[in-house]
């Protein structure tokens, strides 16, 4: 039945233009709730994520790094070079 209703008004309003211009206007009038909503929802995203990295991920992550990037920078060393530029 609401979508009946929903169906008739859409079709009764210029083809929904009336429609479509209020939801956007709520929305708008909304837009600082939803930018809030969204920043909390990143911030606890963010959270869970540093709790699963910090418990098992970083010193495997840390050795890795260490690991492939290490040489390079002891061969820059031992040629008395150091790098000005981005590497081609």
């Amino acid at each position: 039945m609401a979508g009946t209703a929903w169906g008739a008004a859409f079709e009764a309003n210029a083809s929904g233009t009336v429609i479509v211009a209020g939801i956007m206007a709520k929305m708008e009038a909304n837009y600082s709730q939803l930018s809030a909503s969204g920043a909390k929802a990143g911030t606890n995203w963010g959270a869970g994520f540093m709790s699963t990295v910090e418990s098992g991920i970083a010193n495997p992550l840390i050795n890795l790094l260490v690991t492939l990037v290490t040489p390079g920078i002891m061969a820059q060393m031992a040629a008395g070079q150091s790098q000005t530029a981005a590497p081609q």
